[in-house]
């Protein structure tokens, strides 16, 4: 089953935790992956690089 990654930092990081929701296509209802339930330092990090990329990268 795939598992959603974070994209942190400009790299594709794989989360720590250890509970997921399901992903599930809306036609079918079918689950075609999961998404974790990020930690707070996960989330906290994800912020700090959303603002990095944000002022590093041109539009």
């Amino acid at each position: 089953m795939n598992t959603i990654s974070s994209f942190i930092g400009g790299e594709w990081m794989t989360s720590t935790a250890s509970e997921f929701t399901p992903v599930h296509n809306p036609s079918t209802g079918e689950v075609i992956g999961r998404t974790p339930h990020s930690p707070a330092a996960e989330v906290g990090a994800l912020e700090a690089g959303e603002g990095e990329t944000l002022y590093r990268e041109a539009w």
